[in-house]
This record gives C-alpha cells, structure tokens and sequence, in this order.
C-alpha cells in the first residue's frame, strides 16, 4: 500500500505542540466516543470542528508549520499520521502495524 503520510510522535521530545495537538484532536473526533482506547482517534474532516481548530493557536501553527492544512489526520498510538486519502480503519491498521479496535454500543434491545 502506497500512502504518503507525516508522523509526529508526542514520545518524541520534538515539541510539546504535538501533545497539544493531540489533546484537541482527540476532544474533536467524531469517532471519540466509540474508542476504548483514548490514544486512537479519527479526524476525517476540518468542517466539522474548524472554529474549534483556528480558536487554538497552537494547534493551527502545528499543522501549518508541518504541511497538514489538509485533513485528514488520523492519531494510532499517540503519534499524529496525516494522509492525502480518507483512510478506513483496516487501511490505518495495515499502514501503522496497529491493531485498531472499536465498539459500537448496540441500543436495538
């Protein structure tokens, strides 16, 4: 599988921006409620959480500093992945040699 992708991992003593980064991430996923593990998470789009996103400045100088102004960015074991393709779960977990688990609570009984 051919995927250009940036890593910026938070164990790396790189920049504390990158904890940030994560920390937002994580509170902007879509996908936030539906992971056991608060490590992983899934930002595919911008739109739904932009104002949020350019409200912290840290976060936004991040991502324009690294080339990331285009979503979407996907987060696997506290390290930042960001993709040119909406990537699904098989394809991260493929990419990054992770297991990536989920569950999605069943409300139908």
């Amino acid at each position: 599988m051919d995927i250009e992708y940036y890593v910026f991992d938070k164990t790396n003593a790189q920049s504390e921006k990158v904890e940030v980064a994560i920390e937002i991430m994580r509170s902007l996923s879509m996908y936030k409620d539906l992971f056991k593990d608060s490590n992983n998470y899934f930002l595919y789009s911008l739109k739904h959480s932009q104002k949020e996103f350019k409200e912290n400045k840290d976060v936004w100088n991040l991502i324009e500093t690294h080339g990331m102004d285009i979503l979407p960015v996907v987060c696997i074991d506290k390290k930042i992945y960001k993709t040119k393709d909406v990537l699904s779960v098989e394809e991260m977990g493929a990419l990054t040699n992770s297991a990536i688990s989920y569950q999605i609570d069943d409300t139908s009984s």
